[in-house]
C-alpha cells in the first residue's frame, strides 16, 4: 500500500487512532508513574604493601603492582554469598558489584551499589564498605601474615550522595506507548478491511445505489426471436 493509501485508512478510522493515542498515553504514565529511578553510589579502595614488603625508605606506592593477585583474593571474598548474600538480605532491591577497576593498574578495588531507594544504596554501601577491611583482615590473620608485613587500606573515593537515573522509568514508559501505539495501527487497518469488506457486500445484495429496478411482465420473459416473429405475421395479415 502507498503512503496515500495508508493516509486514507487513517482518515476513514480516525476515531480508532484517536482512542489508541489516548491510551497510550494513559499507559505511558502509568509506567512511568509505577516505576522507580536507580539510584547509583561507587567508591574505591587502595591496598597498600606493609612496611616489611619493600625496602625502607622506599615510596609504597611504587610497590602496588605487586598485590594485583591480593585485590583478586579479596575481591572474591567480597562478592561471595558469604559477605554480600547478608547485606542483599538486608536490602534486597540492591545490586552490588565489587571488581577491580580496569581504567588503572593496580589493586585498585571498585565498588559499585544501585537500588531503588537513595537510603538503602548508601546503607548498603556502608555495610560493603566497612566490611572490606575486615575481610582483609581475616585473610591475613588466616595467612598469619606479620604485623609489619600487613597490607592496608586507603580510600581512594566515596559518593556521600546517590547519582539519581531515570532511563529505566523512560524505559518502561516508552515501551508502554510504543506497544499500544503498533497495536492502534494494526487494529486500525483490521478494522479497515472488515468494514470495508462488509460495506461492499451489503451493496453488491442490495444493488448498485441509485438503479430502478422495472418490474419484469411476461412479454418481456420471451424470447427477442418469438416477438419478431410475431410482428411479421402482423404485418402481412392485417386486420380485416
Amino acid at each position: 500500500m502507498n503512503p496515500d493509501g495508508f493516509a486514507q485508512v487513517f482518515k476513514r478510522r480516525w476515531w480508532i487512532l484517536v482512542l489508541g493515542v489516548i491510551v497510550a498515553g494513559a499507559l505511558g504514565y502509568f509506567a512511568y508513574a509505577h516505576s522507580h529511578p536507580t539510584y547509583e553510589r561507587t567508591a574505591s579502595r587502595l591496598l597498600l604493601p606493609g612496611q616489611a614488603s619493600y625496602p625502607i625508605g622506599d615510596n609504597p606506592y611504587v610497590h602496588i603492582d605487586d598485590l594485583d593477585q591480593a585485590s583478586d583474593v579479596l575481591i572474591d571474598v567480597l562478592s561471595s554469598d558469604k559477605v554480600q548474600g547478608s547485606i542483599e538480605d538486608a536490602f534486597p532491591d540492591a545490586t552490588i558489584v565489587i571488581e577491580r577497576n580496569s581504567s588503572t593498574k593496580g589493586p585498585i578495588v571498585s565498588i559499585t551499589v544501585t537500588s531503588q531507594s537513595d537510603a538503602a544504596t548508601g546503607k548498603a554501601m556502608d555495610r560493603i564498605l566497612a566490611q572490606l577491611p575486615t575481610s582483609l583482615n581475616q585473610l591475613q590473620d588466616d595467612a598469619e601474615v606479620p604485623a609489619d608485613a600487613r597490607i592496608s587500606v586507603v580510600s581512594l573515593t566515596s559518593d556521600t550522595e546517590s547519582t539519581v537515573d531515570q532511563g529505566e522509568r523512560f524505559r518502561q514508559a516508552g515501551l508502554a506507548v510504543g506497544g499500544v501505539l503498533l497495536v492502534t495501527i494494526i487494529v486500525t487497518f483490521i478494522v479497515d478491511n472488515v468494514l470495508g469488506a462488509l460495506s461492499a457486500r451489503r451493496r453488491r445484495r442490495e444493488g448498485a445505489p441509485g438503479a430502478v429496478l422495472e418490474p419484469t411482465t411476461v412479454d418481456d420473459a420471451r424470447p427477442r426471436a418469438a416477438v419478431g416473429a410475431d410482428d411479421q405475421v402482423n404485418d402481412v395479415h392485417p386486420a380485416d
